[in-house]
């Protein structure tokens, strides 16, 4: 009996919480209960594949050729957009000239239209007369290359597979500068005059202005050294 009545005395567990309810009113099981339910199963698969699907609207594998000039009529390409862009700009012929000359090589190269710096230097290995197809590049041939990619780097060797419609202009020392040094040397006068107006560069002053201070400058020094010479004399 004591026993017995210890017993009833103890405290009891809580009992355990009612099971949930959907906003129909109908009973839901729980994650545990519903992990191996086929329907639950289905439904996760659906919720799944609608991510998915919203992940595939913004996201789209592509390749270089339509990354840089367009995708069907919803991605107008890289180049396109900085065709628009220049536009918009209002960007002066010569600098529109300079430019889409860039731009048409990219374009031309993300289309495999050009070669790869890299393709065009393997394709030059093997159709090298002494290449002998074993994967061996002879100092012959690494020779013969390295001469060849001088030549192109200086435009002395056409490689339309490379370069595509651009064009190198030749480097030559005798045009390697917009205008050439004079060889005689400066007078006194010129040598001022050129002063005068690296030092009106900076200042923004006219170089009329400098021109007439420095030839009164120059009359007043030959006065003062003409007068000390009268004094010196007298």
């Amino acid at each position: 009996d004591m026993a017995a009545a210890e017993a009833a005395a103890a405290p009891q567990p809580p009992p355990p919480p009612p099971p949930a309810s959907s906003a129909d009113g109908t009973d839901e099981p729980c994650a545990p209960c519903s992990a191996g339910d086929p329907a639950a199963v289905a439904n996760g698969s659906e919720e799944s594949r609608l991510n998915e699907e919203m992940l595939d609207d913004t996201v789209e594998e592509m390749t270089m050729d339509e990354i840089f000039n367009g995708k069907g009529d919803y991605f107008p390409g890289l180049v396109p957009l900085c065709y628009a862009y220049l536009d918009h700009m209002n960007c002066d012929w010569k600098g529109f000239s300079k430019l889409d000359g860039y731009l048409r090589f990219i374009s031309a190269r993300a289309a495999a239209q050009v070669k790869t710096d890299a393709g065009w230097m393997r394709d030059f290995v093997l159709n090298h007369p002494e290449y002998a197809k074993d994967s061996v590049v002879s100092p012959a041939i690494a020779h013969d290359l390295v001469k060849a990619c001088d030549e192109v780097g200086r435009g002395e060797r056409v490689a339309s597979d490379l370069l595509g419609e651009a064009e190198i202009d030749p480097v030559l020392a005798e045009n390697a500068y917009g205008s050439q040094l004079a060889r005689e040397r400066l007078k006194g006068s010129c040598r001022h005059l050129l002063l005068c107006r690296y030092k009106n560069r900076a200042t923004d002053a006219p170089l009329e202005a400098a021109e007439v201070e420095g030839a009164a400058g120059r009359r007043a020094r030959a006065n003062s050294r003409a007068q000390s010479a009268g004094v010196a004399d007298g």
